[in-house]
């Protein structure tokens, strides 16, 4: 529906997107290159499974920073949550909206 998220839902969600985009461009985007690149390059299969066991310790790397990552914009997110909802009261206008919003349905 048009017009059903608000600024900080679209903020947040433009936020969420360039740490995604900031990770894969950081992290991945070397591992993939190196990864295809060694794939290109190797005739030979045992040249390229030695190799791929180094490619597996930095692969192993960096699944655990993006884990790291995304684990505590979760936690973060929930904590925004949490203090938001015990220490902010909702205009009743917002209330209003997101029942005509709902179709009258609560």
């Amino acid at each position: 529906m048009l017009g059903a998220h608000s600024i900080d839902q679209v903020i947040y969600g433009w936020q969420y997107g360039l740490w995604f985009a900031f990770f894969l461009f950081r992290y991945a985007r070397p591992f993939i290159h190196r990864h295809i690149r060694l794939l290109l390059e190797t005739d030979n299969t045992d040249i390229a499974i030695h190799d791929q066991a180094a490619v597996r310790g930095q692969s192993l790397k960096n699944i655990i920073i993006a884990l790291a990552v995304w684990i505590m914009l979760i936690v973060i997110s929930a904590l925004i949550y949490y203090f938001t909802s015990h220490n902010f009261e909702y205009p009743k206008e917002w209330i209003e909206a997101l029942i005509r919003c709902n179709g009258g349905s609560e």
